[in-house]
């Protein structure tokens, strides 16, 4: 018959390798392992017992699971501040200062996913600083430092654009809301839904599947153009990136767009923007 000590021991080693495996929380570890979540809880502090289950590297170990969950409990206490924030958030108020450290950890995902929000819902530099607490001239400058590739779009976005950002702070707080609480409820699913929404997911898609000529479907038209949208692409570019006939593209987009009426006049603000550029530059 298994002794305490022999328990504790083999308690120990199951969730310093789950732990480890999944990172998962105490009520995570909990719910798979059938051992209480205090339980749960004492057999990953107890540096003493890791040592001797795990003798060459358990310093190591240790370390790395006191590290990860002293993250954890920090991203809990401020995911809990930002979903207090926003839903007592109205436009009235002041803003909440939404965070991304709470949806990625990395650097770079935190601004590839900025960049996402910004270009998606067309937040323009005052609002962006208003909700995430930056200084205008250092995020202006760091966006265009990591996205090089794509300044044009940026530039038209801050400097040309003239969408309502009443309207833009509403949807962003909104999105923000149910994304937070998704990665509070650790809803994987949800979290990928909201994140593939602001990306570049559905032209991947379509990029993938598509081959040289004739755009077959309304939605394949809706997927270009809500791209060509977002990163201000003139239509010869936008054409010459996908390959497809680009009057046959125009035609089907003011077609489609005829009852849809702010996405035909963004569609056309863009290609008149493209018009006046290519005749200053003729004129110069």
């Amino acid at each position: 018959m298994e002794n305490k000590k022999e328990q504790v021991m083999r308690e120990t080693k199951l969730l310093v390798n789950l732990f480890l495996k999944t990172n998962a929380s105490d009520t995570e570890l909990s719910k798979m392992t059938k051992i209480s979540s205090s339980t749960v809880g004492r057999r990953l502090t107890n540096k003493e017992v890791i040592l001797m289950c795990f003798p060459e590297k358990g310093e190591r170990i240790y370390e790395i699971i006191k590290e990860k969950r002293q993250y954890h409990s920090q991203i809990g206490r401020i995911i809990g501040n930002q979903l207090s924030t926003l839903n007592n958030a109205t436009l009235y108020n002041n803003s909440p200062k939404l965070r991304l450290d709470v949806i990625y950890n990395d650097y770079n995902k935190q601004m590839q996913f900025l960049t996402h929000l910004i270009l998606h819902f067309r937040i323009q530099l005052p609002l962006l600083c208003e909700l995430f607490g930056y200084e205008q001239n250092k995020i202006l400058d760091e966006l265009l430092r990591f996205n090089k590739d794509i300044t044009l779009s940026l530039e038209y976005l801050f400097f040309k654009d003239n969408y309502n950002q009443e309207l833009a702070k509403r949807e962003v707080i909104d999105y923000y809301r149910i994304l937070i609480d998704a990665i509070k409820n650790k809803d994987i699913a949800t979290k990928n839904v909201l994140i593939r929404e602001i990306s570049d997911y559905k032209i991947k898609v379509f990029k993938d599947r598509h081959n040289f000529g004739d755009i077959k479907s309304d939605q394949d038209i809706l997927i270009l153009l809500n791209h060509q949208l977002k990163y201000a692409l003139s239509n010869s570019k936008l054409a010459e990136k996908y390959n497809f006939n680009i009057t046959q593209y125009i035609r089907r987009v003011r077609n489609i767009t005829s009852n849809i009426p702010e996405l035909n006049k963004r569609f056309e603000e863009l290609t008149d923007y493209y018009k006046e550029s290519s005749m200053s530059q003729w004129t110069i």
